[in-house]
């Protein structure tokens, strides 16, 4: 293991709790992949469902304006989205 790397799991640093409705936008397999290592219990939908949790990933700023612009009405009052 790398000098100064952290052993707690991604999907305890991104704050995702069991039961949460997630949406993963354009998340790559390996990300996914380490999320799913923590074995929690999410539901995952469509963010017009309404959503407790989002993670974004984007290369364009228009792509993310037009993104968070949606997803501020459709997330949680205590939600929260990863850029």
């Amino acid at each position: 293991m790398a000098s100064g790397y952290s052993e707690t799991p991604l999907a305890k640093k991104l704050s995702l709790r069991d039961g949460q409705r997630v949406w993963f936008d354009n998340m790559p397999e390996s990300v996914a992949d380490e999320i799913g290592d923590y074995a929690l219990d999410l539901t995952f939908v469509d963010p017009a469902q309404g959503i407790d949790a989002a993670h974004v990933f984007v290369t364009e700023r228009a792509d993310l304006e037009t993104k968070l612009m949606t997803l501020r009405k459709q997330i949680a009052p205590d939600g929260q989205v990863w850029v």
